[in-house]
């Protein structure tokens, strides 16, 4: 392989890996922004079912307290991880290393909140 052919192979390959990595960020960046939508959703139609659980007094305070804990780190944490998705958004060339840890935090939250919704959905069913 003559000195020419090598060096355009090397610089064929990091293109690639760099544009592999680019498109990696940019399609983890729009689904963090699904996840982000989807988690917004689920969280107000789930405080609904719980507050109207706990004001009819289907359910008692201890079942409520819970909820109510979630939902005051959820309401703090949120617009935070929004504002942050945001500005990655507004820079998507500027890899931060944030994309990771808010790809962590809302599937964590996520997690969390498909729980509430799974419990307060079955009380509402009867269960």
């Amino acid at each position: 392989m003559t000195k020419y052919r090598k060096a355009t192979a090397i610089l064929g390959l990091v293109l690639m890996v760099v544009l592999a990595g680019c498109s990696s960020y940019l399609e983890n960046l729009a689904r963090t922004g699904d996840q982000l939508a989807v988690a917004g959703d689920l969280f107000a139609e789930t405080g609904k079912m719980y507050d109207n659980l706990y004001q009819s007094g289907a359910i008692t305070e201890a079942e409520y307290a819970p909820w109510r804990e979630f939902a005051t780190n959820f309401k703090k944490v949120y617009p935070a991880a929004v504002a942050t998705w945001k500005s990655l958004k507004a820079h998507p060339d500027v890899d931060s290393g944030d994309m990771n840890e808010i790809l962590s935090l809302i599937s964590d939250l996520s997690t969390r909140l498909f729980g509430f919704y799974r419990e307060v959905y079955a009380k509402t069913q009867g269960g």
